[in-house]
């Protein structure tokens, strides 16, 4: 896979938001092959843009970043003290509507003013993962966003490519902190 761009205007000290790790791989081939023995600029996917960009603004912070596995495991505990058998199924759905909820800026309080039974439950069991959290001061990918955008030192706007559409979550990320986006060709 190739990255169809025009990357001359591209150097080693800006940052490159891609949609994926696959997407990430071919810009750097493609990358390389425009650019023959030049450093290349610092190539992230979105995920791994936020870690990076948190833990850059955030050298001294106090909470500690936990990952996918670390996260559903406290998920699972989370679920377990408020009396709910964490079947793995369950969990999948648990971690895949929070990921949902949090792209597409769904607030918690919004579900549990619903009426449906499920989204309370839902509501009530993210919310008690988030007290977790807080009270081990820990931060999942989640909440990077909101971090990076409450900061007072904003990073480098970087250039996004190969996103089909971005999320509510990702356009106000790249809207407050600016980004140009690279076209292909």
């Amino acid at each position: 896979m190739w990255i169809n761009a025009n990357l001359s205007q591209i150097n080693a000290k800006d940052t490159v938001v891609l949609a994926n790790n696959r997407q990430v791989l071919a810009f750097k081939k493609s990358y390389a092959l425009q650019h023959k023995n030049t450093q290349l600029p610092k190539v992230l996917s979105w995920n791994q843009y936020l870690k990076n960009t948190w833990i850059a603004l955030n050298s001294s912070a106090k909470n500690r970043f936990i990952d996918s596995v670390e996260s559903r495991y406290l998920i699972m505990q989370s679920l377990e003290e408020l009396g709910v058998k964490a079947q793995q199924q369950l969990l999948d759905e648990v971690v895949k509507n929070y990921d949902y909820c949090a792209n597409h800026l769904i607030h918690l309080s919004e579900l549990s003013n619903t009426k449906l039974q499920f989204s309370e439950l839902f509501s009530t069991w993210i919310n008690h993962y988030q007290q977790y959290k807080a009270k081990l001061n820990l931060v999942d990918l989640n909440d990077l966003p909101s971090l990076i955008i409450n900061t007072k030192q904003k990073p480098r706007a970087p250039i996004v490519y190969g996103f089909k559409t971005l999320t509510p979550l990702q356009q106000l990320v790249f809207d407050t902190i600016g980004h140009q986006t690279l076209t292909a060709k």
